[in-house]
């Protein structure tokens, strides 16, 4: 567990030194500090999916669990690093879509962590299929499909507005 926790920290304090790197030309101390308490939230994440999932005694329904599990996890730290412990906002996952138009519009509804949850959601699918093969899980596949699916229809629908909607003005005769 401890290992599992290392590991993770080291990743987030190689993400947050990439991310945040212009802090440095405020504060030195300030980002080296900020740097190690954020990357805590990495390895708190890495402890909790290793006690939630040993993938490979995941079977089929643990592992659609699993599936919705672990970016649920992931957006919860997410929000909790953002409004209720730090208060720190950036680098959410969910911004690294930015250029993806469609993908994104679903954060009308669900904000950034509702696309950090598919960007993990994916992630977990293709740690998944690495480590037991497509044909072992196909059924996580097909549902990481159509929740994509949906997300991308939804923002093709956003991105383009029906010509028969029409906005109602008072006061026109």
């Amino acid at each position: 567990m401890k290992k599992t926790f290392l590991v993770w920290y080291l990743g987030g304090v190689i993400f947050y030194l990439i991310t945040i790197y212009w802090i440095v030309h405020v504060t030195l101390i300030g980002l080296i500090l900020l740097v190690l308490y954020l990357s805590l939230y990495f390895g708190v994440f890495g402890m909790l999916i290793r006690k939630v999932s040993n993938v490979s005694e995941v079977s089929r329904v643990s592992g659609i669990v699993f599936l919705f599990i672990a970016p649920a996890m992931w957006v919860s730290l997410e929000y909790i690093r953002s409004h209720i412990l730090s208060g720190f906002g950036w680098a959410l996952l969910g911004y690294s879509q930015t250029l993806n138009l469609p993908l994104i519009q679903i954060s009308d509804i669900t904000g950034a962590y509702g696309v950090s949850y598919l960007v993990v959601l994916v992630n977990v699918l293709v740690y998944l299929v690495v480590e037991e093969g497509l044909p072992k899980r196909m059924l996580e596949a097909v549902v990481v499909f159509f929740v994509l699916l949906i997300s991308f229809s939804y923002g093709i629908y956003r991105l383009n507005p029906s010509a028969e909607r029409y906005v109602a003005s008072g006061g026109n005769p």
